[in-house]
């Protein structure tokens, strides 16, 4: 961690440095014209700044950066899965809940299950609690042909569709 740190500020630094020098070589030949040191600075610099992003881009882990969007859609699924925990369905329902729609669906347990239609940040299918159900595949599809649907959960819906 440290090594990582030390690295990233090094590079941080270098890249501060070759943007101080690309402006100070072009301030020098502002009045004249300019010339080929001073668009290699600048080249330099750029090709610095842009290793620099990748790098510290490559390095995050998705998994640990949260977004705002995240925030709200968890909670989403706490609601309503905490006030209909008691009230058992007896068949697939959507509901509306903060301004998002949520499945829901009787798992294998018994247990009421509820999956959010359209997220917006990672992971793209949340689905509270945990637990195995079927659907029926006139629900996917209607929800599908009314593009109510993200992909990833298009994609996880179809495989829980009932087989006969």
């Amino acid at each position: 961690m440290v090594d990582d740190v030390w690295y990233f500020s090094a590079l941080v630094w270098l890249v501060s440095r070759s943007w101080t020098f690309a402006f100070w070589s072009f301030n020098l030949t502002a009045n004249r014209h300019i010339n080929r040191i001073s668009i290699r600075c600048a080249a330099v610099a750029l090709a610095l700044s842009v290793t620099v992003g990748f790098v510290v881009k490559s390095c995050s882990s998705p998994e640990l950066v949260e977004t705002f969007g995240e925030k709200s859609e968890w909670p989403t699924l706490q609601a309503i899965e905490f006030q209909t925990r008691d009230n058992l369905l007896s068949e697939p329902v959507v509901r509306l809940v903060s301004e998002r729609e949520v499945l829901g669906v009787r798992g294998a347990s018994g247990r009421n299950i509820w999956i959010l239609l359209r997220t917006e940040s990672p992971p793209f299918y949340k689905q509270m609690p945990e637990g195995q159900y079927d659907l029926p595949v006139t629900l996917v599809e209607k929800l599908q042909r009314e593009h109510r649907l993200s992909y990833t959960v298009g994609a996880v819906l179809r495989s829980h569709v009932r087989q006969k």
